[in-house]
Protein backbone atom coordinates (compact mmCIF):
# COMPACT_ATOMS: atom_id res chain seq x y z
CA UNK A 1 0.00 0.00 0.00
CA UNK A 2 1.50 3.35 -0.95
CA UNK A 3 2.16 6.17 1.52
CA UNK A 4 -0.24 8.61 -0.17
CA UNK A 5 -3.13 6.21 0.26
CA UNK A 6 -2.21 5.59 3.90
CA UNK A 7 -1.99 9.34 4.51
CA UNK A 8 -5.39 9.96 2.93
CA UNK A 9 -7.07 7.17 4.88
CA UNK A 10 -5.43 8.19 8.16
CA UNK A 11 -7.19 11.57 8.00
CA UNK A 12 -10.64 10.07 7.46
CA UNK A 13 -13.28 9.52 10.14
CA UNK A 14 -13.18 5.93 11.45
CA UNK A 15 -16.63 5.11 10.10
CA UNK A 16 -15.60 6.13 6.53
CA UNK A 17 -12.28 4.22 6.39
CA UNK A 18 -13.75 0.72 5.81
CA UNK A 19 -15.94 1.94 2.94
CA UNK A 20 -13.05 3.80 1.36
CA UNK A 21 -10.66 0.85 1.70
CA UNK A 22 -13.29 -1.53 0.29
CA UNK A 23 -13.90 0.81 -2.65
CA UNK A 24 -10.15 1.00 -3.33
CA UNK A 25 -9.92 -2.80 -3.15
CA UNK A 26 -12.81 -3.26 -5.61
CA UNK A 27 -11.42 -0.60 -7.93
CA UNK A 28 -7.99 -2.26 -7.92
CA UNK A 29 -9.55 -5.66 -8.72
CA UNK A 30 -11.58 -4.13 -11.54
CA UNK A 31 -8.48 -2.36 -12.89
CA UNK A 32 -6.56 -5.67 -12.98
CA UNK A 33 -9.43 -7.33 -14.82
CA UNK A 34 -9.67 -4.42 -17.27
CA UNK A 35 -5.91 -4.61 -17.91
CA UNK A 36 -6.25 -8.33 -18.69
CA UNK A 37 -9.06 -7.50 -21.13
CA UNK A 38 -6.95 -4.79 -22.80
CA UNK A 39 -4.05 -7.25 -23.24
CA UNK A 40 -6.40 -9.77 -24.89
CA UNK A 41 -7.92 -7.10 -27.14
CA UNK A 42 -4.44 -5.92 -28.10
CA UNK A 43 -3.39 -9.47 -28.97
CA UNK A 44 -6.55 -10.02 -31.03
CA UNK A 45 -6.13 -6.68 -32.84
CA UNK A 46 -2.52 -7.56 -33.72
CA UNK A 47 -3.68 -10.94 -35.08
CA UNK A 48 -6.33 -9.35 -37.28
CA UNK A 49 -4.02 -6.54 -38.32
CA UNK A 50 -1.80 -9.19 -39.95
CA UNK A 51 -4.85 -10.79 -41.60
CA UNK A 52 -5.95 -7.40 -43.00
CA UNK A 53 -2.55 -6.63 -44.57
CA UNK A 54 -3.05 -8.37 -47.95
CA UNK A 55 -6.51 -6.82 -48.38
CA UNK A 56 -5.29 -3.37 -47.36
CA UNK A 57 -2.41 -3.64 -49.85
CA UNK A 58 -4.79 -4.57 -52.67
CA UNK A 59 -7.12 -1.69 -51.77
CA UNK A 60 -4.18 0.72 -51.65
CA UNK A 61 -2.97 -0.43 -55.08
CA UNK A 62 -6.46 -0.05 -56.55
CA UNK A 63 -7.06 3.39 -54.98
CA UNK A 64 -3.69 4.63 -56.23
CA UNK A 65 -4.10 3.23 -59.75
CA UNK A 66 -1.24 0.78 -59.39
CA UNK A 67 -3.39 -2.09 -60.65
CA UNK A 68 -6.72 -2.85 -62.25
CA UNK A 69 -9.37 -5.02 -60.57
CA UNK A 70 -8.93 -8.78 -60.73
CA UNK A 71 -11.72 -10.94 -62.14
CA UNK A 72 -12.31 -12.45 -58.69
CA UNK A 73 -13.09 -8.96 -57.32
CA UNK A 74 -15.82 -8.20 -59.84
CA UNK A 75 -18.60 -10.54 -58.66
CA UNK A 76 -20.70 -7.59 -57.47
CA UNK A 77 -20.53 -6.02 -60.94
CA UNK A 78 -23.01 -8.58 -62.32
CA UNK A 79 -25.49 -7.69 -59.57
CA UNK A 80 -25.09 -4.00 -60.35
CA UNK A 81 -25.93 -4.59 -64.02
CA UNK A 82 -29.39 -5.88 -63.10
CA UNK A 83 -32.20 -3.33 -63.49
CA UNK A 84 -33.02 -1.24 -60.44
CA UNK A 85 -36.73 -1.14 -59.63
CA UNK A 86 -36.81 1.58 -57.03
CA UNK A 87 -33.91 2.95 -55.12
CA UNK A 88 -32.82 6.31 -53.85
CA UNK A 89 -30.31 7.78 -56.25
CA UNK A 90 -27.26 9.51 -54.87
CA UNK A 91 -25.30 11.36 -57.50
CA UNK A 92 -21.60 10.84 -57.21
CA UNK A 93 -19.33 13.10 -59.19
CA UNK A 94 -16.96 10.84 -61.11
CA UNK A 95 -16.15 13.26 -63.93
CA UNK A 96 -12.74 13.98 -62.38
CA UNK A 97 -11.87 10.28 -62.62
CA UNK A 98 -12.17 10.00 -66.40
CA UNK A 99 -8.81 9.31 -68.01
CA UNK A 100 -7.12 8.77 -64.65
CA UNK A 101 -6.11 5.64 -62.81
CA UNK A 102 -7.29 4.76 -59.33
CA UNK A 103 -9.48 7.11 -57.30
CA UNK A 104 -8.04 10.65 -57.17
CA UNK A 105 -8.68 12.29 -53.80
CA UNK A 106 -10.17 9.07 -52.40
CA UNK A 107 -9.17 9.61 -48.76
CA UNK A 108 -10.23 13.25 -48.68
CA UNK A 109 -13.66 12.36 -50.07
CA UNK A 110 -14.06 9.26 -47.89
CA UNK A 111 -13.21 11.11 -44.69
CA UNK A 112 -15.31 14.17 -45.57
CA UNK A 113 -18.29 11.86 -46.18
CA UNK A 114 -17.85 9.92 -42.94
CA UNK A 115 -20.25 11.47 -40.38
CA UNK A 116 -17.94 10.73 -37.44
CA UNK A 117 -14.61 11.68 -38.97
CA UNK A 118 -15.82 14.83 -40.71
CA UNK A 119 -16.52 16.49 -37.35
CA UNK A 120 -12.79 16.33 -36.58
CA UNK A 121 -11.53 17.61 -39.94
CA UNK A 122 -10.20 21.14 -40.31
CA UNK A 123 -9.38 23.08 -43.47
CA UNK A 124 -5.65 22.55 -42.91
CA UNK A 125 -6.20 18.75 -42.97
CA UNK A 126 -7.42 18.68 -46.55
CA UNK A 127 -4.05 19.01 -48.38
CA UNK A 128 -2.75 16.04 -46.37
CA UNK A 129 -5.84 13.99 -47.19
CA UNK A 130 -5.27 14.61 -50.90
CA UNK A 131 -2.13 12.47 -50.63
CA UNK A 132 -2.49 9.06 -52.19
CA UNK A 133 -0.71 6.91 -49.64
CA UNK A 134 -2.36 7.08 -46.25
CA UNK A 135 -1.76 4.31 -43.73
CA UNK A 136 -3.33 3.65 -40.38
CA UNK A 137 -0.76 2.94 -37.71
CA UNK A 138 -1.89 1.56 -34.40
CA UNK A 139 -0.14 2.73 -31.28
CA UNK A 140 0.71 0.08 -28.75
CA UNK A 141 -1.15 0.41 -25.49
CA UNK A 142 0.89 0.73 -22.34
CA UNK A 143 -0.64 -1.92 -20.10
Amino acid sequence: MDRDFKAIVSKMPEEVKPRFVALKHLTDRRTKLNNALMRKIDKLERKYEKLFEPWDKKREELVNGLREPEESELGLLKELEAPIESAKSTDIDVEGMKGKKGFPGFWAKAMKNNPVITTYLKDFDMPILELSLIHICRCRRAI
